[in-house]
């Protein structure tokens, strides 16, 4: 046979003619034509193994992981399995993500109603922890020794066991909710933990059973969302508060019912609240107002 550039004769093993060095693979993918067995164009195509070519010992260590490569094909191959992995990962994340969003969406428009009691455990996932430091979040509600506090929906405790702390052995936490299976899982924290500065209260927090003016601060962590009537809750909440009373609303976007932060100083202000202090959370934010 014969080199279709030169003419020289070649062997029929050839893959690089020996006198003008062209490659007949890619001589013929610029110029096609019809050949017989016997021409070069039918020679093995892969250069690798061919004598004096380089690519003759550049299996390289991806032949380790890809045998069936030949020469630096093994870099397209790895790179075409990293591009399927980082494409499924991709996926994954994003039916996760999907996921999320449609368990959030049916929590926030489909329940209607507090935070079930038969999920009261989920609130004491340690993970917690991160979002909302229970110690650094209860000195923000700026709560003293010997105040009676109100907590309007303290669900499983997550807060009430520090707040007791807080307030010490001369004050009181009242925690008023509407389930009486949160205040079961309630009692049985409290006791867990040798909180005896704690009154649990059965109500719904548009009648609050307590006295004017009979608080000295009043808290609620993602729960205001919850009640229907918000505008008679915050009512409620400055009637039983002292001159001066500090009220804390905390809220946090990973919960369904999560109000948006004008919304709320909006809507305390139109209560007759002041607002005294805000701060950034991980997740959310801190709202403090004061009673006139």
């Amino acid at each position: 046979m014969q080199c279709p550039k030169c003419g020289a004769e070649q062997r029929p093993d050839n893959a690089i003619c020996d006198r003008c060095g062209i490659v007949f693979e890619k001589y013929y993918k610029y110029h096609p034509r019809t050949v017989d067995s016997g021409s070069p164009a039918a020679a093995p195509r892969s250069r690798a193994g061919v004598r004096g070519h380089p690519a003759s010992n550049a299996a390289g260590p991806g032949a380790l992981f890809f045998p069936e490569a030949q020469g630096g094909d093994w870099l397209a191959l790895a790179a075409r399995a990293l591009l399927w992995a980082l494409l499924l990962a991709w996926g994954l994340l994003s039916a996760l993500l999907a996921a999320g969003i449609y368990l959030w969406m049916r929590e926030r428009y489909g329940r209607g109603g507090p935070f079930p009691a038969k999920d009261a455990a989920s609130l004491l996932n340690p993970l917690r922890e991160w979002m909302q430091p229970v110690a650094a979040t209860v000195r923000a509600f700026r709560l003293r020794p010997g105040d009676t506090v109100l907590e309007l929906g303290p669900g499983p405790g997550y807060f009430t066991v520090e707040a007791g702390r807080a307030v010490g052995p001369g004050g009181r936490v009242i925690c008023m909710d509407i389930q009486p299976g949160m205040l079961a899982a309630l009692r049985g924290r409290l006791r867990e933990h040798s909180v005896t500065n704690a009154r649990l209260l059965l109500g719904d927090a548009t009648r609050v059973p307590l006295a004017a003016a009979s608080v000295d601060a009043a808290f609620l962590v993602t729960v205001l969302g919850e009640i229907p009537d918000r505008p008679r809750a915050l009512a409620e909440l400055r009637r039983v508060l002292r001159p001066g009373g500090v009220l804390s609303i905390l809220e946090t976007m990973t919960d369904c019912d999560y109000q948006l932060e004008d919304s709320v100083r909006d809507l305390c202000a139109a209560c007759g609240f002041t607002a005294i202090d805000h701060q950034r959370q991980r997740t959310g934010y801190l709202l403090c107002f004061a009673t006139p």
